[in-house]
């Protein structure tokens, strides 16, 4: 392996040339409504390239839901809520990603047949 040391502040345009060499993410839900798999979110373009959004549309099956986000489906890349059992109040609450989620999941609020 070979790496080098970065040193300094980048300049102005640097550091979107450096993400744009990162390889791509893909985020995932995962939660009691589809058996703790594995359902792929789909990337909302943005106009601005240094940031990025994602959605998932589903249909609820029966009352509720507790959910996490996994970046690559990787467990110890959850994105979750600081607070156990959190609805969608407080969004700027997130932790992750990193494998710190256990017992620390988001709840839907809906009935069966909800999108």
């Amino acid at each position: 392996v070979d790496w080098q040391r970065l040193s300094g502040k980048p300049e102005d345009g640097e550091v979107p040339d450096m993400l744009q060499a990162l390889p791509k993410s893909s985020y995932f839900v995962s939660g009691d409504f589809n058996g703790w798999g594995f359902q792929e979110m789909t990337e909302v373009p943005q106009e601005d390239a240094r940031s990025a959004a994602f959605t998932l549309d589903l249909q609820l099956l029966r009352p509720g839901g507790e959910f996490q986000i996994l970046r690559n489906r990787d467990w110890d890349q959850a994105i979750y809520p600081l607070v156990e059992l959190a609805g969608c109040e407080d969004p700027a609450s997130v932790g992750g990603p990193d494998d710190e989620s256990l017992g620390r999941v988001w709840c839907l609020d809906g009935r069966p047949g909800d999108r």
